[in-house]
């Protein structure tokens, strides 16, 4: 079995920034500034919700997208390179956004929280 663990991680347990003891932590600023790939995003494991996702888009004929909790911007760029929509992707932690704007300038990335600022994304077409 491969190891999908993240070699080049300062610290390998993310999921204690997010949940710990069964309780909610949500550490995210302080996960990206310690964890290089959290939840391995840069070999998207979780395949199958992936590809629903564009198939979906292709299906409905999604033109405008908001992708909340963007994280390091991986899916956003491949929903750029299957469907040519550059989402408005956003996420709380600023360490994630400027990640992602260095990996993939060409993609529209902003730190945002999406329980403040809803409205000013109601025009899209989908929120994944």
């Amino acid at each position: 079995m491969k190891n999908l663990k993240s070699k080049t991680s300062k610290d390998s347990n993310y999921h204690d920034y997010v949940i710990k003891d069964g309780e909610f932590v949500g550490e995210f600023e302080k996960m990206y500034r310690n964890i290089d790939d959290p939840w391995m995003q840069s070999v998207q494991p979780n395949r199958y919700s992936r590809n629903a996702g564009i198939i979906h888009i292709k299906n409905f004929d999604i033109k405008s997208i908001l992708e909340v909790g963007c994280g390091l911007g991986y899916y956003a760029n491949r929903i750029y390179k299957e469907t040519s929509i550059v989402p408005k992707s956003i996420d709380l932690s600023e360490t994630a956004i400027s990640r992602a704007k260095e990996l993939f300038p060409h993609l529209d990335f902003e730190l945002a929280d999406v329980t403040k600022d809803i409205d000013s994304y109601k025009n899209l077409d989908a929120i994944l």
